[in-house]
């Protein structure tokens, strides 16, 4: 993500990860983000791995997925500020993990502030249209008309797109991404429907969608149950 930074490749503004779309680095970054803070052991590897996921996730511009991160991180965060239990082992290395976490979620509030001040002001920010985005978002969210935003009625028409295929193809469609979009493509819409279980339901066929959602559901139940950090994991 860096290198494409560094050379100016960007997607509308957003930088993706050799080899991913902008959309698949902000999810990885994410998942890997909840896994690294909840899940590993402190070692300065983690922590350098920790903060270039962070840089990521930002730059992906991934707006659903830092949203999502953002929600499922509050835990953490009170158990950094409001937790009176005493830990023994790793201590040290459990608290530089939560200090470069504070770090982090500080200078993206400072880095949103500037950004906000510098749009508010009418100022061009070259290679960076994504952070635009998201103050359109929230500012569309706010005034109850998140209806208007343009990604949202993407995501919309390649659901309708997908349900048409579905349609034309109830019992499902080979097990093939190329073959899922070729059909898209018959509806206008180039990728694939951005929904996890109709995506499931077209490739995989509805008892098969039916039993992997029933699988993970209940694998989420039981990790929550035993207060396992892997549920936010699998939650997300």
């Amino acid at each position: 993500t860096l290198l494409r930074l560094a050379l100016g490749m960007s997607t509308d503004g957003r930088f993706g990860a050799i080899g991913l779309s902008v959309g698949g680095t902000g999810y990885f970054s994410a998942i890997m983000l909840l896994y690294l803070i909840y899940c590993e052991k402190y070692s300065f590897f983690n922590l350098f791995v920790t903060l270039c996921a962070f840089i990521s996730l930002v730059l992906s511009g991934q707006r659903t997925c830092l949203f999502i991160f953002l929600v499922l991180i509050l835990p953490y965060c009170v158990n950094i500020f409001f937790s009176t239990t005493r830990h023994t082992n790793n201590d040290i290395g459990r608290k530089k993990m939560q200090l470069l976490f504070i770090v982090m979620m500080s200078l993206l509030v400072f880095f949103t502030l500037i950004l906000l001040l510098l749009v508010s002001m009418g100022v061009q920010l070259p290679g960076l249209s994504f952070v635009e985005r998201v103050f359109d978002a929230v500012d569309n969210f706010l005034n109850g008309s998140l209806s208007q935003e343009g990604s949202v009625g993407g995501r919309l028409e390649s659901i309708e797109a997908g349900l048409g295929v579905w349609v034309d193809n109830p019992i499902g469609i080979p097990n093939d991404f190329y073959s899922l979009q070729s059909r898209m493509c018959d509806y206008n819409y180039p990728t694939f429907p951005h929904c996890t279980l109709l995506d499931i339901i077209l490739l995989w066929t509805l008892p098969v969608a039916i039993y992997v959602s029933g699988y993970c559901i209940k694998l989420w139940f039981i990790l929550a149950k035993h207060h396992d950090e892997l549920q936010w994991i699998m939650l997300f």
